[in-house]
């Protein structure tokens, strides 16, 4: 079972963070990239863009570009009430917003995503749960 387990996900990037990670460029909804990472067991990235540094990492050695992608964070169930995939509240500590978001713009705006906006601010951005863009799982193993 180890053997397959460690198949399975050596194309993971083990973070310092002792989390693995896998950015997948498939153009999908939130949903649809919340239900591919559930496949594997795994959430969208949340423990790790929650930590400046391991943001950093994971910029460095996953993304290519500024290609937004789904991350795991929404106000689905109460909106204004931003959670994380692990079930932490969203806070001003843990949530690294771009200037002026969450902004809920066209009232239409429950999901979030790692954008970036200039060449080393990689943030997040709140924007509709309907947009097709790349995403990130994150798994403890």
């Amino acid at each position: 079972m180890q053997l397959k387990q460690n198949v399975k996900f050596r194309t993971w990037f083990k973070a310092s963070n002792n989390l693995h990670y896998k950015l997948f460029l498939d153009n999908v909804n939130y949903a649809t990239a919340k239900e591919n990472c559930q496949k594997y067991s795994a959430n969208l990235a949340s423990v790790g863009i929650r930590a400046a540094a391991i943001r950093s990492e994971l910029k460095h050695s996953l993304v290519a570009g500024n290609t937004p992608i789904w991350i795991g964070l929404d106000d689905i169930k109460n909106e204004g009430d931003f959670i994380w995939a692990d079930g932490v509240p969203s806070t001003i500590e843990n949530t690294a917003w771009f200037e002026g978001e969450p902004n809920n713009s066209g009232d239409g705006e429950d999901c979030v995503h790692l954008a970036v906006r200039t060449e080393n601010l990689w943030q997040l951005n709140d924007e509709s749960c309907n947009l097709l863009i790349a995403y990130m799982c994150e798994i403890k193993l």
